[in-house]
Order: C-alpha cells, then sequence, then structure tokens
C-alpha cells in the first residue's frame, strides 16, 4: 500500500487524485485491471454516503461500477476507511462523487486538523473483524525462513494465517 496525503479545494483533490490514479494504471499490464483505493473520510460522511437501508452507496456502486465498502466505526478514531474498487473509469466516477459529498458535510470544518495523542490501536483496527487473521493459533513464519517453504505450503499457511482482505487481495481467499 502507498499512502498520499492530499488537501486543498476539491477540484485540486480531484486532480490530485486523478493523477495518482493514472500513473498507478499506467503501470498495469492490463489497463482495465480492477484495483482498489483506500480513502480516509470523516464518520459523518459514511452515512451520507451509504444512505438509508444503504440506497445511496446502492446507487453510487451502479453508477460508477465501483465495489464499495466502508470500515467499521473505531471509538477513538474521527475516520473510517473508505475502500473502492474499480478499474480507471470507475474509480474516477466514485471518487468524484465521494468528494462532492465531502464537500457537502457540514462537519467538514473539524476534519481538517486532527491529532490522536494518547491513542493506542492495535494494528488493522478499521479493517474489523473481517480482517482478522483465519487462524490466530497459526505463528508467523519470519521473511528470512520463507525460502525453505515450497510455494504450496506458503500459499497454504497464507491461507490460514494471512488476514481476509490480504487473501481477497491477491485471490487466494475460498
Amino acid at each position: 500500500d502507498r499512502i498520499c496525503i492530499v488537501g486543498g479545494p476539491a477540484e485540486c483533490v480531484h486532480k490530485s487524485i486523478e493523477l495518482i490514479l493514472s500513473r498507478m494504471f499506467r503501470f498495469a499490464t492490463n489497463k482495465d485491471k480492477v484495483m482498489m483505493l483506500k480513502l480516509v473520510v470523516p464518520n459523518s460522511v459514511i452515512s451520507r454516503i451509504i444512505g438509508k437501508r444503504g440506497d445511496d452507496v446502492k446507487q453510487l456502486r451502479a453508477t460508477t461500477g465501483c465495489v464499495i465498502n466502508a470500515s467499521v466505526r473505531v471509538p477513538a478514531i474521527q475516520e473510517r476507511l473508505l475502500l473502492l474498487s474499480g478499474n480507471f473509469d470507475a474509480l474516477m466516477k466514485a471518487v468524484n462523487k465521494v468528494l462532492q459529498i465531502i464537500q457537502l458535510d457540514p462537519n467538514l470544518q473539524e476534519h481538517l486538523r486532527f491529532s490522536y495523542v494518547g491513542v493506542d490501536l492495535p494494528l488493522g483496527v478499521w479493517a474489523g473483524p473481517r480482517n482478522q487473521t483465519a487462524d490466530d493459533a497459526v505463528p508467523l513464519i519470519p521473511p528470512s525462513d520463507a525460502k525453505n517453504y515450497t510455494k504450496r505450503e506458503l500459499v497454504e499457511y497464507l491461507r490460514r494465517a494471512a488476514p481476509r482482505e490480504t487473501l481477497m487481495r491477491h485471490s487466494l481467499y475460498g
């Protein structure tokens, strides 16, 4: 994962994300490749994106062609992850709409600056229970020992130990 912090007027943020995505897709072997984009958005925006009974997110999925999911709410954190998955055009349509929704949020000013002094959260907390390891009893293999395993053994190990999101991202789930 690569992290880019983008801020400023909506049109500048949009252009920045467009340039970042075009760079990502430029290096893809298949231009219609599906990629995942994770946006950190204020909690107050998520309900506007989802809508009543999920109607708004269903419409957003249908009009953009993106798969859209939101992370679980973590009490000590003011933001949530919005995961968008799709090809370049689908991601750009979804990002445009999400940026519009963020700009309309009356609580936006509260989220322009944030600090989490003294907050200690476990790794992966945003992903919630779906991102937990398949089996906590499976010990971690040190990277230096990976060369001692066959590819099949490593894939089987990952199926037991890796978070589900990682398995799905690399088509190892199932």
